[in-house]
């Protein structure tokens, strides 16, 4: 990856990056403020949720068939629901 090695693709990335933390802890904030799910630390949370999203993020549009979109998927769903303290099925309404 170039971006993180250019100190001007890096502020870039770093900004971005801040930008979609920021949106997604408001977004989880304002599920705990509206009773939807718990979640005592929606900063961290976010954190943890978009590392976890950039490999394979990574894996997706660099390694074609490294990870099926499918295992993905249930990765990162996996994920949220233990974040939020729901179960998996809660996020679509439908087990997979």
């Amino acid at each position: 990856m170039v971006a993180p090695r250019e100190p001007a693709l890096r502020d870039v990335t770093r900004d971005l990056d801040r930008q979609w933390e920021a949106a997604l802890t408001e977004v989880i904030a304002g599920g705990v403020a509206a009773g939807e799910f718990s979640c005592p630390d929606p900063a961290g949370t976010a954190l943890r949720l978009t590392a976890l999203l950039d490999g394979p993020a990574v894996q997706l549009t660099s390694y074609a068939g490294a990870v099926p979109r499918s295992r993905a998927q249930e990765w990162v769903d996996e994920a949220l629901a233990r974040e939020l303290g729901l179960r998996r099925e809660a996020l679509t309404g439908q087990v997979r």
